[in-house]
């Protein structure tokens, strides 16, 4: 019996079998598609929760007072370490601040003060066609005034989400010191 006689015998035999075989092509087809898509599945919830633990731990382990901190509803944290006299920050102000950036492991990214310049930004969300700053940063600083000092503690969602930039890797919490010196 050749290949042909039994590919024959096949197509007009069996039709319980023809169907058997479909489902099984089907079914297997339909398992890789899933397992394309699962590589790039992020899970936004998860990271969260992972986010959260990682704060948490950084306060035990650097000895923040948590009874100074707040938490936004959004998650991000604010420690006021000098309380600013001046003029309210709010969305849209153009300001003049010096910062230092740290992962978790207390690892500076970042640093105004290294540059020798302060940095001046508009407090708004970075777009494609204008510069501004993170969500973490818009959010927190409206929680300052001009001449305050304190920390943000960001989630990953509120900083560069599952992505990364540049040197800051995908899902990384970052921590910010932040000197408001004037508002312009």
């Amino acid at each position: 019996m050749t290949l042909l006689t039994l590919k024959n015998k096949f197509l007009k035999g069996n039709g319980l079998l023809q169907s058997l075989l479909l489902v099984v092509t089907i079914f297997s087809l339909t398992s890789c598609a899933e397992d394309e898509t699962d590589q790039f599945f992020f899970d936004e919830e998860a990271q969260k929760v992972k986010d959260e633990a990682a704060i948490r731990k950084y306060f035990r382990d650097n000895a923040v007072d948590t009874t100074a901190v707040v938490r936004t509803q959004s998650g991000l944290y604010y420690l006021e370490e000098t309380k600013g006299e001046g003029a309210e920050i709010k969305q849209g102000d153009t300001i003049e601040a010096h910062y230092i950036g740290r992962y978790t492991n207390n690892l500076i990214f970042d640093s105004s003060y290294n540059r020798g310049d302060a940095f001046v930004f508009t407090v708004k969300e970075s777009d494609q066609t204008s510069a501004g700053v993170i969500k973490g940063w818009v959010e927190g600083l409206q929680l300052m005034r001009v001449g305050g000092e304190g920390f943000l503690y960001i989630p990953s969602h509120l900083a560069y989400g599952p992505f990364g930039n540049g040197s800051v890797p995908p899902s990384a919490v970052l921590v910010f010191e932040i000197k408001v010196l004037r508002k312009l």
